[in-house]
C-alpha cells in the first residue's frame, strides 16, 4: 500500500539553480559573431563593486558566455542580494524568446505516464567538473565535503537516497544507486558503471547565492549525461543544518531532482509547490502540483496496470481495508487496473476519489515569477472518473459505479462477491481533457463469521470436521464457513465455535 498525504504550506525561501545545460532554445541561424562572442548587456562597475569577490567572478565568467548560449532558471536563498538576483537574470536570459524559453515536456526514456527505473551514483573525488553555460568548473568534492559535515558516508547518502525515494513514492519512478567510475560528466550516459543521474560538488559562487545546478532527462535532443546534480561546495552550513532532519538539503536535492526529471519552475511563487523558483521549508518534498507534474510523466506507484493481464496485485483481502492515495489517470485514454482476491463468498465496499483543489499555475518568465498572469486549475475535476468491477475472468462486467460528475466519488456498496477468485477493479475517465487527474481508492471486503457447515448440507458434523482438517491455515475457496471468528485462518480459535455448532442441523 502506497500512502503519500497531501500538504500544503507556508513559510521562507531556499535557492536552488536549475540549469538547461541539456535543454534550452534552439540557437536561431541568424546569430551573428558578435552576438557570440559578448554579451550585449552593460553591467556597471559600481554594480559589479556591489557584489562579493565570489559572485562578481561568477558573473564575469557569465558574461563571457554567448548569450544564445546561457540557460537556466533561478530561484533565490533567504537575504540574497536583489541586485544580485536581478543581474544573473538579466544576463541568464538576454536574447531569449520567452515563449521558448519553458517549452519543455522531455522526460527519460519511455511514453508519458510509463513508469522509469532509474539508477544513480556519486562521482568519485577529483573527477572534473566542467565550467558550463558560464558556470565555474572544478574538482569533485562531494564524499570529502559531506563527509566532513556528516562524519560517516551512509549517513549524508541516506539522505540522498530518502529524497530519491520521495519522488519514487509519489510517481512512477523507482531508484538504485550503483557506483561511479568519474567518467567525464555531462557527456557519459548511464550505465551499469555509473548512475543515470550522477551527483557531485564543487565551489560555486560563495555561501547562499546560487545553491546548486542539475541537467535535464538525456532525452533532451539526443544527447547523454542529463540528470546530473551539482551541489556547492561553498554551502556546507546549508547542508549541515539539521533542522526538521535536515530539510534545507533534502528540498534543494528534491527540487534539482525535479529539474533532472524534467519539471520546470512553476508560479506563482507563493509557497505551494516544490517546483516553485523559491522552495518552502515549511513542507518536505513534492507537493499536489509536483505530483500531478510527476506523474503526468511516468504514472503513479502502480504503473503499468493498463489492463486486467498487467494489472496491479493488491492481494488478498479477508475483512481488510486498504486506501491508496495519490494514484491517478494520466489522461483521458489511461486505464488503471487492479487485482484482488477473496477466499470465500464476501461483501465488496470500493471508494473512489477524485484528488486535488483549485490553484494557481504559470510557467516561470524573465524575472521569475514577477510578470507572470497564472491561470487558475481545478485539479479537482479534471476528469470524470468513473470504475467497473469485473468478474474472475477479466471480461464480465458485474458492476459499474459512473453515477457522479467530475469532482465527485463514485462508490460501489454492500456489493456480494459471487464466490471465492481473483477480481478486478477499472478505474477510466469519461470526460475528453487530456491532462492528469489524481485519485484515492478505498477497498474494504468483509466476510462473516462461518457457520461450520463446510458442506452446505444444513447440518455441522462429521463431514464438516473431516473438511476443517485440510483446511487448517489462511482461508481458501471452500473453507470460509470454518473460520468460525472470521480472522482469515482456520486454526484453535475456530474450533470452540465449530463444537458449539456440533447440535445437529
Amino acid at each position: 500500500m502506497k500512502i503519500r498525504p497531501i500538504k500544503a504550506s507556508v513559510g521562507v525561501a531556499v535557492l536552488s539553480l536549475a540549469l538547461n545545460v541539456a535543454h534550452g532554445e534552439t540557437p536561431k541561424a541568424s546569430v551573428d559573431a558578435k552576438q557570440q562572442s559578448a554579451s550585449k548587456v552593460v553591467v556597471s562597475e559600481s554594480e559589479l563593486a556591489n557584489l562579493t569577490p565570489s559572485q562578481r567572478e561568477f558573473v564575469e565568467r557569465l558574461m563571457k558566455v554567448p548569450a544564445h548560449k546561457r540557460r537556466g532558471s533561478f530561484c533565490v536563498a533567504p537575504g540574497t542580494s536583489q541586485d544580485y538576483i536581478d543581474l544573473l537574470d538579466r544576463l541568464m536570459f538576454e536574447g531569449v524568446d520567452d515563449s521558448q524559453r519553458y517549452v519543455h515536456t522531455t522526460r527519460w526514456p519511455g511514453s508519458q505516464g510509463s513508469p522509469f527505473a532509474m539508477t544513480y551514483s556519486f562521482v568519485p573525488d577529483g573527477t572534473a567538473v566542467p565550467a558550463d553555460s558560464g558556470l565555474p568548473g572544478g574538482s569533485n568534492q562531494i564524499h570529502s565535503l559531506f563527509g566532513g559535515l556528516f562524519g560517516s558516508t551512509s549517513a549524508w547518502q541516506s539522505i540522498f537516497t530518502e529524497s530519491f525515494e520521495t519522488w519514487g513514492s509519489a510517481s512512477g519512478l523507482s531508484y538504485t544507486q550503483v557506483g561511479d567510475d568519474g567518467a567525464p560528466l555531462f557527456g557519459s550516459a548511464g550505465s551499469g558503471a555509473r548512475g543515470d543521474t550522477r551527483i557531485s560538488s564543487i565551489p560555486l559562487d560563495g555561501f547562499n547565492g546560487v545553491l546548486a545546478y542539475n541537467q535535464f532527462p538525456n532525452a533532451v535532443f539526443g544527447t547523454v549525461g542529463g540528470g546530473d546534480m551539482v551541489l556547492d561546495a561553498n554551502d556546507g552550513p546549508n547542508w549541515a543544518d539539521s533542522a526538521n532532519d535536515y530539510r534545507f538539503l533534502r528540498n534543494t536535492i528534491m527540487h534539482e531532482h525535479g529539474h533532472g526529471i524534467g519539471l520546470m519552475h512553476v508560479c506563482p511563487d507563493n509557497s505551494s509547490k516544490l517546483m516553485e523558483p523559491a522552495i518552502n521549508l515549511n513542507f518536505s518534498g513534492p507537493q499536489l502540483d509536483d505530483i500531478r507534474s510527476g506523474q503526468r510523466h511516468y504514472g503513479d506507484v502502480f504503473e503499468a496496470n493498463d489492463s486486467v493481464g498487467s494489472a496491479s496485485n493488491l492481494g488478498t483481502f479477508h475483512n481488510r481495508t486498504d486506501v491508496y492515495e495519490d494514484l491517478s489517470i494520466d489522461d483521458n485514454s489511461d486505464v488503471d487496473v487492479y487485482a484482488f482476491s477473496v477466499p470465500d463468498n464476501a461483501e465488496l465496499d470500493v471508494t473512489l476519489s477524485p484528488v486535488g483543489n483549485s490553484y494557481q499555475s504559470a510557467e516561470q518568465v524573465f524575472f521569475g515569477c514577477l510578470f507572470v498572469s497564472p491561470v487558475t486549475v481545478n485539479a479537482l475535476s479534471i476528469h470524470n472518473l468513473n470504475m467497473t468491477l469485473l468478474d474472475t475472468d477479466g471480461s464480465t462486467t458485474l458492476l459499474t459505479a459512473a453515477s457522479n460528475g467530475s469532482g465527485q466519488s463514485e462508490s460501489i456498496n454492500g456489493f456480494s462477491l459471487p464466490g471465492a477468485g481473483t477480481y478486478y477493479l477499472q478505474v477510466s475517465a469519461s470526460t475528453s481533457t487530456n491532462d492528469i487527474q489524481l485519485y484515492d481508492l478505498s477497498i474494504e471486503v468483509g466476510v462473516p463469521a462461518g457457520d461450520g457447515d463446510a458442506d452446505d448440507d444444513n447440518d455441522v458434523d462429521l463431514e464438516d470436521f473431516m473438511v476443517m482438517q485440510q483446511c487448517v491455515g489462511p482461508v481458501s475457496a471452500g473453507c470460509g464457513a470454518l473460520d468460525t471468528d472470521a480472522d482469515g485462518d482456520i486454526d484453535d480459535g475456530d474450533l470452540a465455535g465449530f463444537v458449539g455448532a456440533l447440535v445437529g442441523p
